[in-house]
Protein backbone atom coordinates (compact mmCIF):
# COMPACT_ATOMS: atom_id res chain seq x y z
CA UNK A 1 0.00 0.00 0.00
CA UNK A 2 2.88 2.01 0.59
CA UNK A 3 4.57 1.50 -2.55
CA UNK A 4 1.28 2.31 -4.52
CA UNK A 5 0.73 5.26 -2.57
CA UNK A 6 4.29 6.70 -2.96
CA UNK A 7 3.69 5.96 -6.97
CA UNK A 8 0.44 7.49 -7.29
CA UNK A 9 2.02 10.57 -5.54
CA UNK A 10 5.13 10.49 -8.41
CA UNK A 11 2.60 9.99 -10.97
CA UNK A 12 0.67 13.23 -10.39
CA UNK A 13 3.89 15.08 -9.93
CA UNK A 14 5.02 13.60 -13.49
CA UNK A 15 1.61 14.91 -14.51
CA UNK A 16 1.33 17.90 -13.11
CA UNK A 17 5.03 18.47 -14.98
CA UNK A 18 3.62 17.19 -18.30
CA UNK A 19 0.69 19.72 -18.21
CA UNK A 20 2.28 22.68 -17.33
CA UNK A 21 5.28 21.34 -20.03
CA UNK A 22 2.49 21.17 -23.03
CA UNK A 23 1.17 24.40 -21.72
CA UNK A 24 4.12 26.37 -21.73
CA UNK A 25 5.02 24.52 -25.48
CA UNK A 26 1.60 26.12 -26.92
CA UNK A 27 2.48 29.69 -25.81
CA UNK A 28 6.23 28.95 -27.10
CA UNK A 29 4.49 27.45 -30.01
CA UNK A 30 1.96 30.42 -30.57
CA UNK A 31 4.72 33.11 -30.09
CA UNK A 32 7.26 31.47 -32.74
CA UNK A 33 3.88 31.55 -34.97
CA UNK A 34 3.23 35.43 -33.64
CA UNK A 35 6.94 36.08 -34.37
CA UNK A 36 6.87 33.99 -38.05
CA UNK A 37 3.90 36.00 -39.34
CA UNK A 38 5.44 39.12 -38.40
CA UNK A 39 8.69 38.53 -40.44
CA UNK A 40 6.30 37.27 -43.36
CA UNK A 41 4.84 40.70 -43.26
CA UNK A 42 8.22 42.69 -43.00
CA UNK A 43 9.12 40.27 -45.45
CA UNK A 44 6.02 41.54 -47.90
CA UNK A 45 6.64 45.07 -47.29
CA UNK A 46 11.00 44.71 -47.88
CA UNK A 47 9.92 43.05 -51.31
CA UNK A 48 7.29 45.85 -52.01
CA UNK A 49 10.25 48.72 -51.16
CA UNK A 50 12.66 46.51 -53.53
CA UNK A 51 10.40 46.72 -56.34
CA UNK A 52 9.50 50.19 -56.36
CA UNK A 53 13.13 51.31 -55.77
CA UNK A 54 13.51 49.10 -59.16
CA UNK A 55 10.83 51.34 -60.50
CA UNK A 56 12.33 54.41 -59.15
CA UNK A 57 15.81 53.29 -61.13
CA UNK A 58 14.27 52.52 -63.96
CA UNK A 59 12.58 56.24 -64.38
CA UNK A 60 15.83 57.77 -63.20
CA UNK A 61 17.13 55.84 -65.76
CA UNK A 62 14.50 56.68 -68.76
CA UNK A 63 14.78 60.44 -67.16
CA UNK A 64 18.57 60.24 -67.82
CA UNK A 65 17.83 59.24 -70.87
CA UNK A 66 15.76 61.70 -72.12
CA UNK A 67 17.77 64.51 -70.44
CA UNK A 68 20.51 63.58 -72.85
CA UNK A 69 18.24 63.83 -76.34
CA UNK A 70 17.05 66.86 -75.15
CA UNK A 71 20.72 68.47 -74.74
CA UNK A 72 21.57 66.67 -78.01
CA UNK A 73 18.53 68.24 -79.57
CA UNK A 74 18.65 71.64 -77.85
CA UNK A 75 22.72 71.85 -79.63
CA UNK A 76 21.50 70.69 -83.17
CA UNK A 77 18.96 73.14 -83.19
CA UNK A 78 21.29 75.71 -81.64
CA UNK A 79 23.67 74.63 -84.36
CA UNK A 80 20.70 75.11 -87.19
CA UNK A 81 19.75 78.47 -85.30
CA UNK A 82 23.25 79.72 -86.23
CA UNK A 83 23.05 78.96 -89.49
CA UNK A 84 20.51 81.47 -90.23
CA UNK A 85 20.53 84.72 -91.24
CA UNK A 86 20.97 87.35 -88.00
CA UNK A 87 17.61 88.50 -88.56
CA UNK A 88 16.18 85.07 -88.78
CA UNK A 89 17.69 83.62 -86.02
CA UNK A 90 15.66 82.04 -82.57
CA UNK A 91 16.38 83.08 -79.42
CA UNK A 92 18.72 79.90 -77.46
CA UNK A 93 16.52 77.02 -77.14
CA UNK A 94 16.88 75.89 -73.57
CA UNK A 95 14.53 72.98 -72.23
CA UNK A 96 15.72 73.71 -68.35
CA UNK A 97 13.20 75.35 -66.24
CA UNK A 98 13.96 78.27 -64.41
CA UNK A 99 13.96 77.61 -61.07
CA UNK A 100 10.42 78.78 -59.57
CA UNK A 101 11.11 80.60 -56.04
CA UNK A 102 8.19 79.30 -53.12
CA UNK A 103 7.05 83.06 -52.82
CA UNK A 104 6.28 83.56 -56.23
CA UNK A 105 4.08 80.14 -56.76
CA UNK A 106 2.34 81.25 -53.78
CA UNK A 107 0.70 84.38 -55.63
Amino acid sequence: MRLQTHLRFCAEIVQTEQTQLITRMKEVDTRSNAVQQRLIDKQKRFTGYCEQSKKLRDVATSLKRLDQSLTDLADRMCAINLCLPPDEQLPPLSFRNKSISPSSSSS
